[in-house]
């Protein structure tokens, strides 16, 4: 079974036997895939015995987050009115988890305004 974000190992399935009034853990092996979002899982326990067959449904979200913490890169530099510059943003981002802002000013301050930003945000971004 698989998502646009996770991928269940096998059939995601599991047969276990379970003695009446004991407990079992039962794993599943599951790989995420980068990405940002929210992970759904459906999960359904049947019992078949005593019979009439019972069962019971969960249903879980839990985030997906990057493995690695966010990064904010900054440059700046000078740009004369005679001569054309290019701009060649990052592009080995994982989807959602980009974004862009470029700023152009006479003033010369402006390169730091990358820093002043990160450090308004820091440490809750």
């Amino acid at each position: 079974s698989s998502s646009r974000f996770v991928a269940i190992a096998g059939d995601g399935k599991r047969n276990v036997n379970i003695e009446q009034g004991t407990e079992k853990q039962v794993f599943f092996d599951v790989m995420a895939y980068d990405g940002l979002g929210e992970v759904t899982f459906n999960l359904t326990a049947k019992a078949v015995a005593p019979a009439p067959p019972e069962e019971a449904k969960i249903v879980t979200n839990l985030p997906l987050r990057p493995a690695a913490p966010p990064v904010s890169k900054t440059g700046a530099g000078v740009v004369k009115a005679s001569d054309p510059a290019d701009f060649i943003f990052p592009s080995n981002y994982i989807d959602g988890t980009q974004g862009f802002a470029l700023t152009v000013s006479s003033f010369p301050a402006v390169k730091f305004a990358g820093g002043i930003s990160y450090l308004l945000r820091y440490p809750y971004g």
